[in-house]
């Protein structure tokens, strides 16, 4: 069965995946939520334009980022931009109720995030 991805290594990462897709089918539909979608190549930029703001903010290799969102492309573009800048994604349940919000962000403050994505 033919591919149209360059031949990979096994042990890429997420984050260069999704850019060596965007590389070879930079129109291919990456994301969809609803009715909107996002092409690969479309994810890859906005992606690396948040990664790069996210370096600016100090975050980097083993800087955990909280990523309180609900499901959409937006997630989708902040989960792979902590990825592309380094960091490491803490995904945090926007519908948590309030008592567990705390303890969450208890378990945060304790794993030293510099960040949060709201």
């Amino acid at each position: 069965m033919g591919s149209s991805l360059p031949s990979l290594e096994v042990n890429m990462c997420v984050h260069d995946l999704v850019t060596a897709q965007a590389i070879a089918t930079p129109d291919a539909i990456a994301i969809v939520a609803g009715d909107q979608y996002l092409s690969y190549g479309e994810l890859n930029a906005r992606a690396n334009q948040l990664a790069h703001l996210l370096r600016s903010h100090g975050v980097g290799p083993d800087v955990p980022v909280g990523l309180c969102m609900e499901r959409s492309i937006d997630l989708g573009i902040a989960a792979l931009a902590i990825l592309k800048a380094g960091g490491a994604y803490v995904p945090l349940d926007p519908s948590y109720p309030q008592i567990a919000w705390r303890r969450s962000w208890k378990i945060l403050a304790l794993s030293c995030s510099s960040l949060s994505l709201w």
